[in-house]
């Protein structure tokens, strides 16, 4: 009797799955290496009778380009996880009839409607309803719902990387924390806001002079979201990662297994 083997048609998927691992993590140990050289500095600038404190920043380096190239190779595999998905559950066409066929992501509804019929031929009603639910047009309150939803960002990040590289544009000061010697007349902290060479990130007025002031700021790094216009700290890498392994393969494990006969 010849022998059962368990194929797993997902094989392809998890596969770019973990090639996107792999270059998150690269990523994120390449970002710690460069943020130990200490890129920024934070510079103190005092007025004349010394009662008055401006902090600013002083950038003495910038990200090197491999960190936009390793940013890239993680995001082409992240979508072409996704593509796999749905060619595998499209009866993996070819020629022609592999035209268009890929996992849809759309931020409108009726853009979404145009084009799923091509993009999803062949695949199972159930996996059709699933990929509809996954829209980022349903994601409000979502994960991550203090930027775009993730597979939009994933969507628009993806593309913009075919033809340019990744922007990581610099950091945000996330807190920005004071400890005085005494409690300022008044004070103005900028945080949240992409610094550059001498953006001023916080200012204080005292009674007297020369009060002893500890600085203290907590930097996040972010990119641009260029096709959105706007900016989201690099954790979402990691973010669009998780949501892809936990949250959307899960929904189509009912697909994943099928049994034939070697």
């Amino acid at each position: 009797m010849p022998p059962v083997y368990r194929i797993r048609k997902l094989t392809s998927c998890y596969a770019r799955l973990f090639w996107a691992e792999r270059h998150i993590e690269s990523f994120e140990e390449e970002m710690r290496v460069f943020l130990d050289t200490n890129p920024f500095e934070i510079v103190r600038e005092v007025n004349r009778d010394g009662t008055q404190y401006v902090y600013s920043v002083r950038e003495t380096a910038r990200p090197p380009l491999r960190l936009s190239l390793i940013a890239g190779d993680f995001l082409h595999n992240l979508r072409s996880c996704l593509d796999h998905l749905v060619w595998q559950m499209a009866g993996r066409p070819m020629g022609t009839k592999a035209q268009r066929v890929e996992f849809p992501i759309f931020d409108d509804p009726t853009d979404y409607s145009k084009a799923v019929q091509k993009k999803l031929r062949g695949v199972p009603a159930r996996a059709k309803a699933a990929i509809e639910r996954l829209q980022p047009y349903h994601a409000s309150g979502a994960p991550f719902s203090f930027g775009p939803p993730l597979l939009s960002a994933l969507y628009h990040l993806s593309n913009f990387e075919k033809h340019r590289h990744i922007p990581i544009v610099g950091v945000q000061p996330g807190h920005v924390y004071g400890t005085f010697e005494e409690m300022p007349l008044e004070q103005e902290f900028r945080a949240n806001v992409v610094v550059k060479d001498g953006t001023e990130v916080a200012r204080f007025a005292f009674a007297r002079p020369d009060v002893s002031v500890q600085m203290t700021v907590d930097w996040v790094w972010c990119f641009m979201v260029a096709d959105l216009n706007v900016i989201v700290p690099i954790s979402y890498l990691r973010g669009m990662f998780e949501f892809v392994r936990d949250h959307i393969l899960p929904q189509f494990h009912w697909y994943d297994d099928s049994t034939v006969k070697g």
